[in-house]
């Protein structure tokens, strides 16, 4: 329809049944004033009549047919590739080539063998029927027989305290894929970074390998060892002060068999500080005082403290035994440690027993425990000490027998000695009591009995 760049349908009388294109555009510029017919042959083509023009019009299809071709993966590691390909065309043939050499005629599928490692290209182009040829399809892929290299790019250090574990790794193959394992547990897909937790103290491994985009795996694991040590060092104070002591200072010694251990120390509720070894500490109050340290490795590991405890007495200590064999003492005021001065003799015969009375007082400044050490039977002559009825022989002996006695109080035991048969000619028996709380505190006196 030349007048409105279109082509209308009739029916044979005439009649108008449809169109294609329209006023203000068509497909191209008309030549139909009349359609006397539309017919396609058998090769495709488009015929029409053209009255005003007194002729018939073929239109034919030159473009050739497009070509679609299935392959392998883009990155494969197999040296073998086949091709199937289609056109779109009905009947049409094929050409085909590979990389850089000369197309040929070829069916689909269409196989190669023995291809080198590398990248490749098929083409294929199809012609069809009335022999035109379609532009040439390339399909592109890569042939990678070689395995990638897994690196760790980030690890613990070695030997660490920590019982977590962080890997991050790489790939020295765009797009690979990672498999993991830890000591000897099996290989898992993972990715970077890859974490452990809740690891046990000792040594451990950890392995990866990659995986290329052709499925190559990497046969020999990149691996990484290192030790976790939460075993913490130990410490020792290995002097100091303890018990009851005059002095207002105190200084301590400690180590650790750990080299690279550093300390903390306090003293009774301060603060932990950094310390050396030794430590000293003066003017300190009368009482009882805790000295504590602890270890640290290089590792940050740390060990319970270890303490030390002493008491500081700023008292006087002084105990005063007196000795009688009647209703007079002697020894007041006297103190030494072998009885001179403060010294009671009596006779007896055999079988006889006589009786000394020992005071014990406290000439110190403050209530003071007092240990009594007296001998015992010997040589003929049986003792026997009692505080007032009670037999406290046995505790006196041992040296176990402890009195506290407040400023000036004194308490008065009784020891009795018998003479036996077999007695020699004199018995010296030396009691001595002495301070608990400064021990080189002390005084005695002597009982000698002689046999009549």
């Amino acid at each position: 329809d030349k007048g409105h760049n279109r082509l209308q349908r009739f029916t044979t009388s005439g009649a108008f049944l449809s169109k294609l294109g329209g006023t203000a555009a068509g497909l191209d510029t008309g030549q139909f004033s009349v359609p006397l017919g539309i017919a396609i042959d058998s090769t495709g083509r488009i015929l029409v009549t053209d009255s005003l023009n007194n002729r018939v019009q073929v239109f034919e299809d030159k473009n050739g047919p497009d070509t679609t071709i299935t392959g392998p993966a883009a990155a494969t590691p197999s040296s073998s590739a086949s091709f199937s390909f289609t056109a779109n065309e009905p009947g049409a043939t094929f050409h085909c080539k590979l990389d850089g050499g000369v197309y040929a005629p070829c069916p689909s599928p269409k196989s190669y063998s023995s291809l080198v490692e590398g990248p490749h290209i098929f083409y294929a182009y199809a012609t069809d029927s009335l022999g035109f040829d379609g532009n040439p399809t390339q399909y592109p892929w890569t042939i990678d027989t070689t395995p990638p290299t897994a690196s760790i790019t980030a690890e613990p250090s070695t030997p660490s305290a920590s019982t977590t574990a962080s890997f991050s790794f790489a790939s020295n193959e765009a797009g690979s894929t990672f498999l993991c394992a830890r000591d000897s547990v099996t290989y898992l897909a993972c990715a970077s970074p890859k974490l452990y937790s809740s690891l046990a103290s000792g040594t451990h491994t950890f392995h990866v390998r990659a995986i290329d985009p052709a499925g190559n795996i990497q046969s020999v694991a990149t691996s990484y060892s290192w030790v976790i040590d939460t075993t913490p060092p130990n410490v020792s104070i290995d002097s100091g002060p303890s018990g009851w002591v005059q002095s207002t200072g105190a200084t301590f010694k400690f180590s650790s068999t750990d080299g690279s251990a550093t300390f903390q120390c306090k003293l009774d509720g301060g603060s932990y500080a950094g310390c050396t070894s030794p430590t000293g500490y003066s003017s300190l109050s009368a009482g009882q005082h805790t000295f504590y340290a602890y270890a640290t490795d290089n590792l940050g590991n740390q060990s319970s403290p270890a303490h030390k405890t002493w008491t500081v007495d700023t008292q006087t200590h002084r105990p005063d035994n007196q000795i009688a064999t009647g209703i007079t003492y002697v020894g007041n005021d006297i103190y030494n440690a072998n009885g001179t001065n403060q010294t009671k003799i009596l006779k007896a015969k055999v079988g006889k027993t006589v009786t000394f009375k020992i005071r014990v007082q406290n000439d110190g400044s403050g209530t003071d425990p007092l240990t009594v050490l007296g001998g015992g039977s010997a040589k003929g002559y049986s003792v026997t000490y009692f505080s007032g009825t009670t037999n406290i022989t046995s505790k006196v002996v041992a040296g176990t027998y402890k009195v506290s006695l407040g400023v000036g109080a004194s308490v008065v035991l009784r020891m009795t000695v018998k003479v036996g048969s077999s007695a020699v000619v004199s018995r010296s028996i030396l009691v001595t009591t002495s301070a608990d709380h400064q021990p080189t505190r002390l005084d005695a006196v002597k009982a000698i009995v002689r046999r009549a």
